[in-house]
């Protein structure tokens, strides 16, 4: 059987910088790529999008769901093309503890501060859909990339933070927690 190239974008649609996210795939990134290879389909997910009519052919719009790690898990990859916004990108945590690479913006990193090696490509919006094409298309590294779930997860898990805490600075207090 042949499995569909499933690249993904989820969120909260009610927010203004996924919307403009929203916007630059459907208005740039989503065309460009269905020139470059119309078998890559950009499935969109998030609370305050209704299923329906997409865009552009090679978008699909799933709209909101009850639990959308179940559609990222079916996704071989997660795109984050976030130009603006503040906060943690949880959307990216998210991705990369369902074992599925992320390519983002740097905005879309800020605060978190993940590489390659994390499972992160790094890209401005321009080159997205070429990003995507050599990520299914190429024998070269970014086909291979898979999240480092435990460097992420010693970063960015509670017991990973605890881990990090000065007892004696914080709390006033000598030894660690066995």
């Amino acid at each position: 059987m042949n499995y569909p190239k499933i690249a993904s974008y989820f969120g909260n649609f009610a927010n203004v910088s996924t919307k403009q996210a929203y916007e630059i795939i459907s208005d740039e990134i989503a065309p460009r790529l269905l020139l470059k290879d119309p078998q890559i389909k950009i499935a969109v997910i998030g609370k305050g999008l209704t299923k329906g009519q997409a865009p552009v052919e090679n978008m699909i719009i799933v709209g909101e769901v009850d639990r959308v790690e179940q559609y990222v898990q079916v996704s071989d990859i997660v795109i984050v093309p976030l130009l603006s916004g503040g906060g943690t990108r949880f959307k990216i945590l998210e991705a990369l503890g369902c074992g599925i690479p992320v390519l983002s913006t740097p905005k879309g990193n800020e605060g978190l501060d993940l590489k390659l090696e994390d499972g992160v490509i790094l890209s401005n919006v321009e080159e997205f859909p070429e990003k995507i094409a050599a990520f299914f298309n190429d024998e070269s590294s970014l086909s291979r990339i898979q999240p480092n779930l435990e460097n992420i997860l010693n970063k960015y898990s509670l017991s990973g933070i605890a881990k990090k805490i000065d007892l004696e600075k914080t709390f006033g207090i000598m030894g660690n927690k066995q």
